[in-house]
């Protein structure tokens, strides 16, 4: 059963805070040493908007528990930035407004890309199709008053160009804003040097009536401009200036380019907070690199571009794009910086257009939620904040929630490590699975966010038993022979990799039915908190090394802990969540913890299943669900990249300290 995500109806929005690590690198750690007392506790929860469980003996204020919290959340809470990117969202039901209004700020660079993009628009160009190289060249033009009207006489009319500039450049006394106004698009360019003062003399409602100065004319010094803002004050700038236009951007492109830039980078993230403010939450904002010049190997970030970057992986409306490899001559240029030809642009371009699209033509990814329901009380909030949002945000990305939740639990056994397990049943069983999350859903406009409930079963319930039925019969017979061993076997142990594969199976077929294609793949189970937002797409696009990875967490020590996994495409994925793989080889075994082995044997005879000592597990951890995983990864030839994490297991008493780039978890 498919569902979209519901509206709470009447409920008072406000504003929410959540903690934003902005690490450079994937394995830099915030080590505190403090112990945290219980009332430190309690405020990090309330901050957090979460209720303290009670667990009774085990309190989450028990002193034994606090004494294994390496770490001072407080202290270390105290050293990173808060951010309100993840502000509750008004609703809305149209993907974009009709008309677009694309708004350009940066150096003479971008200058030229915006002039190369909107050629392509206004005239509709074909791919081999460029534009004349004197759009993109302003030394074919006698002088900058010619240069000027020729590239707004370009564009027949539309385009209005606040200009003036002087043959020997004055940086102060500049001025270049341009101004497309059409019924199905608006495009802005302003003009702005790095650190240095963009400015104009026509505020937006007089867009139309912008004009180009001579030089020498009788407003050649600044004292005519009507608004004028630093680099460190471009907040400022799209807060008072760019708000008021009558068509509100829907996507703002931002360089600094060679131009001192410090300032930008000290406010970069107030600069993309006021961006998002003005463009509402179908806004996009996209940071062009630094361009490769003329005797450079290649490009060089500028202190801005490295920030833009640790931004993106936190932002997911936020696209950093670096120049591309792009193989370039020294006929390429007019000079040390500038191309000459209108293929680079073009070239350049392609990357701005598919930010731009994003908007319009959203991607669909997946995530896979397997597990009991008996904290998703406390997690549904910071499932669907912190880890889906920032995946998979609106309105780049339309969500598909997948879920297999089980009302009752299988616990170990009390008496004789039986690997059966003991059964604890729940009275929530008249809870729909999508209530856990109906509270906190606004936080996705209406239509990105979809839940697709499994055909599902309950723990150790009848029809978890016609579930692997059914998998059997689809599978392999030497395969079924197997997985019927490890079932009959080790049945709490195994009855969560089949349940992970059942609900694999689901998104297979519901990737053929709705004709989907999931470009990204995410694993959690329920009873995991995230305390602060995932990293974004980006950032495992930007380190991904190979084509079959499996991003977990090195919690456990060498272990392959199986809480969560981030997989960036279908193989990896089906490698993760299918059975074959689980089964093949030295992978699976018969042992671990609260195990049996006479209990075992003596099922397995009875049952009439053959069996031999070398399905049974060696000792050590080899039983242990995160050794199976890693040997089933290993086996399968799947790259696993291990991120450290920040984890607490409440329920097992166990306590791990670290904390990684793309989160937190706690797991309840």
């Amino acid at each position: 059963m498919d569902k979209l995500a519901r509206k709470p109806r009447g409920r008072q929005r406000g504003k929410l805070a959540f903690v934003i690590i902005t690490l450079g690198a994937l394995n830099i750690y915030i080590s505190v040493s403090v112990s945290l007392t219980s009332s430190q506790v309690k405020d990090v929860f309330s901050n957090l908007s979460i209720s303290l469980p009670d667990y009774g003996k085990r309190s989450l204020i028990n002193k034994s528990l606090l004494a294994a919290a390496k770490k001072d959340y407080l202290s270390a809470l105290s050293k990173v930035a808060l951010s309100a990117h993840l502000e509750e969202i008004t609703s809305k039901n149209a993907l974009l407004p009709k008309e677009q209004h694309i708004v350009f700020i940066g150096d003479s660079l971008l200058r030229y890309s915006f002039l190369e993009w909107l050629d392509q628009k206004h005239f509709l160009r074909q791919e081999r199709e460029y534009a004349p190289p004197e759009l993109i060249n302003e030394k074919f033009s006698s002088s900058w008053l010619s240069y000027f009207n020729s590239s707004t006489n370009h564009f027949q009319g539309n385009l209005y160009c606040d200009c003036r500039r002087s043959q020997n450049f004055s940086l102060n006394s500049e001025i270049e804003n341009r101004y497309y106004l059409t019924d199905a698009l608006w495009a802005t360019y302003l003009q702005g040097y790095g650190d240095n003062m963009a400015h104009g003399r026509f505020l937006p409602l007089e867009a139309n009536s912008s004009v180009i100065s001579p030089a020498d004319g009788p407003d050649k010094d600044t004292s005519h401009c009507k608004w004028g803002y630093m680099g460190e004050d471009w907040d400022k700038m799209i807060s008072d200036y760019v708000s008021k236009f009558q068509q509100k951007p829907t996507a703002i492109v931002l360089n600094a380019g060679l131009w001192p830039n410090e300032g930008i980078r000290n406010n970069l993230g107030n600069i993309l907070r006021a961006s998002r403010d003005v463009m509402g939450d179908k806004g996009v904002v996209i940071w062009r690199g630094m361009t490769k010049m003329r005797d450079s190997i290649d490009a060089s970030p500028s202190s801005s571009d490295v920030t833009a970057r640790d931004w993106s992986y936190r932002l997911p409306w936020f696209l950093y794009q670096p120049f591309p490899k792009l193989n370039l001559s020294a006929s390429d240029y007019m000079d040390d910086k500038h191309f000459s030809a209108p293929n680079v642009y073009r070239d350049w371009n392609v990357d701005l257009l598919r930010g731009i699209a994003s908007a319009e033509t959203p991607m669909h990814r997946v995530f896979i939620l397997v597990g009991a329901v008996r904290t998703l009380s406390l997690t549904a909030k910071s499932i669907l904040q912190n880890l889906i949002y920032p995946i998979c945000s609106p309105p780049s990305c339309i969500a598909h929630l997948v879920h297999h939740l089980s009302f009752w639990d299988n616990r170990p056994s009390s008496m004789n490590n039986d690997p059966t397990g003991t059964i604890i049943t729940s009275d929530l069983t008249n809870t729909t699975q999508e209530q856990f999350f109906d509270e906190w859903t606004d936080v996705f406009p209406d239509g990105f966010l979809v839940f697709h409930k499994v055909d599902g079963y309950n723990i150790g319930s009848p029809e978890e038993q016609a579930a692997m039925d059914t998998l059997e019969r689809e599978m392999d017979p030497l395969v079924s022979t197997r997985m019927r061993l490890f079932r009959t076997g080790d049945p709490r142990r195994y009855s969560y990799w089949i349940a992970r594969a059942w609900a694999w199976r689901h998104t297979q077929q519901l990737s053929k039915t709705l004709g989907i294609e999931f470009d990204f793949y995410t694993f959690a189970r329920p009873d995991l908190l995230w305390m602060v937002p995932v990293s974004t797409k980006q950032f495992f696009d930007d380190f991904k090394t190979n084509e079959r990875e499996a991003w977990v967490h090195d919690t456990y020590l060498g272990h392959i802990a199986d809480t969560f996994a981030f997989l960036p495409n279908y193989e990896s994925a089906d490698i993760y969540f299918s059975i074959p793989p689980l089964l093949e080889g030295k992978v699976a075994c018969l042992g671990g913890p609260d195990f049996n082995k006479t209990l075992v044997t003596s099922r397995l005879t009875n049952e009439k299943i053959n069996f031999t000592e070398i399905d049974f597990c060696t000792g050590g951890y080899e039983g242990w669900s995160e050794q199976i995983l890693q040997r089933k990864l290993k086996f399968s030839t799947s790259y696993v990249v291990n991120l450290p994490v920040f984890e607490h297991h409440l329920h097992h008493q166990r306590h791990f300290s670290s904390c990684y780039l793309p989160g937190l978890s706690l797991s309840l």
